[in-house]
Parts: C-alpha cells; structure tokens; sequence
C-alpha cells in the first residue's frame, strides 16, 4: 500500500511551529509528555534564545521531508551539563511544540556562552509497507 503526505500538509505543521514558537532553547532532559514547566524547570535549560518566525525558514528535504531551520542563537547566561534536546516553545500557551535530540548544535563561545546552531526539524515522507 503507497503512503504519502502532500508537501502542503507537511508545511502546515512547520509553519504552526515557525508562527507561535517564541523560544528555543537546548534543554539537558526532555521525554514525550513532559509538561512545559518540566521542560522548562529550573536547572534544566543550558541555552535558550528569543525567536520569531523570522528567525526559521521551511524548505526542501531529502526524498521529499519538509525541514524548518532555526537561526542560530546565543545564549549569555548557560546552565552547568550536556544538552540532550533542542525544544521550540510557545511561552503565550506554556506548549512544547516540538524537539528534536541535541546532535551537536550546541557549541561553547568564548566568555562561557553557548550556541545553539541552526538547529533543523525535519518532516519526513511516512514509510513505504
């Protein structure tokens, strides 16, 4: 059986992202079902940054998945630990709206800061049966 989402559909579920998402932030734990005030908790985000939808973009991926891209960010005030997520949260509803594994767009600046760079989420195409 052929399976597939239409690249509108794909791009309306980014685009919820790119329009309500104020934050985002690298976090040192994150599981499916946390609640936004675990997420965001105290001690538990090492980077985080303002965003508007400005700051991301919704382009083409591979074999057809749909990726928005964040700007990269920099953060002045860091917490001590590894990121393991990247959230975008919409801080006017207290939502988590999407995460993705922290795979190294994370990085120490000089003076302690840290960056979170350019990190993507992606929208893939369903497997084939």
């Amino acid at each position: 059986m052929s399976r597939g989402i239409h690249p509108s559909v794909q791009d309306a579920a980014l685009q919820h992202i790119r329009s309500n998402a104020t934050r985002i932030a690298a976090v040192l734990a994150y599981a499916a079902g946390d609640t936004y005030a675990t997420a965001t908790g105290a001690g538990n985000i090492v980077a985080q940054a303002a965003i508007t939808s400005a700051d991301m973009t919704i382009a083409d991926g591979a074999s057809g998945a749909r990726v928005l891209t964040t700007a990269s960010k920099v953060d002045t005030n860091t917490a001590a630990g590894n990121a393991t997520h990247i959230l975008w949260l919409d801080d006017t509803a207290d939502a988590v709206l999407a995460w993705t594994d922290e795979t190294g767009a994370v990085t120490g600046t000089a003076g302690g800061a840290l960056r979170i760079n350019a990190p993507a989420l992606t929208i893939n195409q369903p497997a084939q049966a």
